[in-house]
């Protein structure tokens, strides 16, 4: 299977703004200080560095077990923060969540290498044709709707 990416219909961007409100509205103002801290740091250091991602994980609460988070922490920061400085202002944070509901919107991702790469370039795509409030969002904010997005009671969206 391949990545599919694509256009989908101004009822899954609806469904995407209204999941976007509705975590704002539950979520507080204080959920995503660490995201923000760290994409602050990034944007004014131009890169982000292994306490930076440190703090993601803890933030996320993921597993520093897993065969990525070895190798994170086996590489030099310095290397990291050049691997990093491409493109602070867009990160995102991909889960288990974000890909199902890429799926419902007819968006797919497969397990191959290079996954997040290629899950920022279709949030950067789905962006690029966003309507209104939409077109003003961030990758962040766009994985924010993802990861709250009900699931279509349709089955699969369409694209």
């Amino acid at each position: 299977m391949t990545d599919r990416t694509g256009d989908i219909c101004s009822d899954d961007w609806q469904r995407l703004i209204t999941a976007r409100e509705m975590y704002a509205r539950s979520s507080g103002i204080h959920y995503d200080e660490t995201l923000h801290q760290v994409a602050q740091r990034a944007q004014s250091e131009g890169s982000i560095g292994k306490a930076d991602i440190g703090a993601l994980l803890l933030f996320k609460r993921l597993r520093a077990d897993t065969p990525w988070a070895r190798a994170l922490m086996t590489t030099a920061d310095t290397a990291v923060r050049q691997a990093t400085a491409a493109a602070p202002h867009r990160m995102a944070v991909y889960d288990r969540r974000a890909h199902t509901a890429l799926s419902s919107l007819g968006i797919s991702l497969t397990h191959a290498t290079g996954r997040y790469s290629r899950y920022i370039a279709a949030l950067d795509d789905l962006l690029s044709q966003a309507p209104s409030p939409a077109h003003a969002w961030t990758p962040r904010d766009l994985d924010i709707a993802l990861y709250c997005l009900p699931p279509n009671s349709a089955g699969m969206g369409s694209a």
